[in-house]
């Protein structure tokens, strides 16, 4: 058996400072992704995520000139890959979540001695421009793809046709609370009318709250009893289900990315054995915003 043999990975780069506090000397671990260009303010060259180890040579106008140290592959390898961390050596799988263990899969039709799988990266580019790998994300595979993408529209649209009347009652007890303070001559009876209005505006906040929960968990428990495979991204955003057979399903997921949500119902159809490559990025999720009451 042959290993292909790797070599030291050594180039300098500029980083947003932002991306962590850097010390010089010394290769130092990346706390979050950064942006990596050819020069502060250049051409993007590159993504460097978590975890990577930079040591930096310089640092002007909050910018920092960095050595980016790891390996590459220069040759094939008929040996197993090595992890997605980038060691030689086999680790070991990450302990299942507890949101793994909820429910066992739903059992899959025989297929022979083995099945294919679907396989990707998640990782979305906000507006702004910053990329932000999918790290430690939930992916479902889900059977009854047509039928199901069906059921989830129509327990949204219920969802929020529910929440409209409340977020509609907490924007007027908003102006109410702005309006006492405005036209109520006496000092005494505007500011307790305001704070009376602003009292039922945070309980009807509240109500909006226990709805939303109370929509997630249905939600949750639709996908689960639907679900034929489930995998969480590792440190990168890369995820494997496997085995898989032939047929229609969807590749389910939802990431929390600075101020949106991001979601991913894409439907797959898998013909035979063998790798399906499934990306979950930007172009082909949906994203919303957080709702944010003040």
């Amino acid at each position: 058996m042959r290993r292909s043999r790797v070599a030291s990975l050594s180039c300098a780069i500029a980083v947003a400072a932002a991306a962590g506090a850097l010390s010089s000397g010394q290769p130092q671990p990346l706390r979050e992704p950064a942006d990596m260009t050819a020069s502060p303010r250049g051409e993007r060259v590159a993504i460097l995520l978590p975890g990577a180890q930079v040591m930096t040579m310089e640092e002007r106008d909050g910018w920092a000139r960095v050595i980016v140290e790891g390996w590459i592959r220069t040759g094939e390898d008929d040996a197993p890959s090595p992890s997605p961390q980038g060691t030689l050596e086999d680790e070991a799988e990450p302990a299942p979540t507890p949101r793994q263990q909820e429910a066992p899969p739903v059992p899959l039709p025989a297929q022979g001695p083995s099945g294919g799988s679907i396989g990707g990266v998640v990782f979305v580019t906000e507006p702004g421009g910053t990329t932000i790998p999918g790290s430690r994300v939930a992916v479902r595979l889900l059977d009854g793809a047509a039928g199901l993408a069906r059921e989830l529209d129509a327990h949204e649209a219920e969802c929020a046709r529910r929440r409209a009347p409340l977020e509609e009652k907490a924007a007027k007890l908003k102006d109410e609370a702005g309006r006492a303070l405005r036209s109520i001559p006496n000092t005494t009876r505007a500011f307790e009318a305001s704070d009376e209005a602003k009292a039922q505006r945070r309980r009807t906040i509240a109500e909006i709250h226990r709805l939303d929960e109370e929509c997630h968990a249905a939600a949750g428990a639709l996908l689960e009893r639907h679900a034929v495979r489930r995998a969480v991204t590792d440190g990168e955003g890369r995820y494997v289900l496997e085995p898989v057979p032939a047929g229609e399903f969807l590749v389910q997921a939802e990431l929390a990315a600075g101020g949106g949500v991001y979601s991913w119902r894409v439907p797959v159809t898998v013909a035979q054995a063998g790798r399906l490559t499934v990306d979950l990025t930007h172009a082909n999720g949906t994203r919303r915003e957080k709702p944010s009451y003040r």
